[in-house]
């Protein structure tokens, strides 16, 4: 008897011993009774009585020693896998209540009636259905291990994945700050050279006008400072000073005297200017 069914059969003997006794009362004996395929409720092969003070819980290994025995005595000279029925009786029950099997090994013996799985009809379709029955646990113990496997794997990779898409989060995050950050610094920074253009433009304006402020404040004929010519007197000057006299006698059918006098005078002036800056930068030199 392997440790399996040996544990089996002793919290079965606990239950028939120690379990309710109310409405049946103490347990009396065991009859073992050998299954063959011939018979139904099988031939009794031992009865094991049990005293009227009942089995002390240590004694109870003597008891299950006492009925694998009986059996192995009955099974010894039989052959294949023989079974064994174990029927409870009570004081108060009229008849037997539950029962155990139990498979025992015997010899080998050909052409033995009693065995209760012998080659027939009958014996080979128990064999089947017990080597089915094996079969059929194998492949559920090994379906019920690849099912633990993945879910173990499905779990971890779902952490994984959490994971993994806590951290994008963080990094698209990180990147819009940044780039926030940049823009924060680019409008800094068009607004530091907006700030600088504005202020050069007014250095400039000022630079241009100081000279003739400061020669106004001075008085008439007075130049304390040399006027510098604008852009637009240097392009007045570089557009008339280019002028052919075949367009200066065009001009003249053109415009009014008065138009023609004004003209001269802007050339005259801006020529005047030029002039005074070119021998100032000769002097310069």
């Amino acid at each position: 008897m392997d440790n399996a069914t040996r544990k089996n059969l002793e919290g079965w003997l606990r239950r028939q011993l120690y379990g309710s006794m109310e409405e049946n009362g103490r347990c009396v004996k065991f009859q073992i009774a050998h299954l063959a395929p011939s018979s139904k409720k099988g031939s009794d092969v031992g009865v094991v009585k049990i005293p009227p003070d009942g089995i002390p819980p240590e004694d109870l290994d003597a008891l299950i020693t006492q009925i694998e025995t009986i059996c192995y005595e009955d099974a010894g000279g039989l052959e294949g896998t023989q079974r064994y029925v174990l029927f409870p009786y009570f004081k108060d029950a009229q008849k037997t209540i539950g029962r155990f099997v139990l498979r025992i090994e015997g010899d080998a013996n050909d052409d033995d009636e009693l065995a209760s799985e012998p080659a027939t009809k009958t014996g080979l379709l128990a064999q089947l259905m017990r080597h089915q029955e094996a079969i059929m646990r194998t492949s559920m113990l090994g379906i019920q291990n690849v099912v633990q496997m993945q879910q173990r794997v499905i779990s971890r990779l779902s952490e994984q994945n959490e994971a993994m898409l806590g951290k994008h989060v963080e990094n698209i995050n990180s990147l819009e700050d940044l780039r926030n950050e940049k823009h924060e610094r680019d409008l800094k920074s068009e607004e530091a050279r907006f700030r600088q253009k504005s202020m050069q433009d007014i250095v400039d304006k000022v630079m241009l006008l100081l000279p003739n402020v400061v020669n106004k404040l001075g008085g008439k004929g007075q130049k304390l400072l040399p006027e510098k010519s604008t852009t637009t007197e240097a392009g007045i000057y570089s557009l008339l000073s280019s002028i052919t006299p075949d367009q200066l006698a065009t001009l003249s059918g053109v415009l009014k005297p008065e138009q023609l006098a004004t003209l001269q005078n802007v050339y005259e002036s801006t020529r005047e200017k030029f002039e005074a800056e070119k021998k100032e930068k000769e002097g310069q030199q």
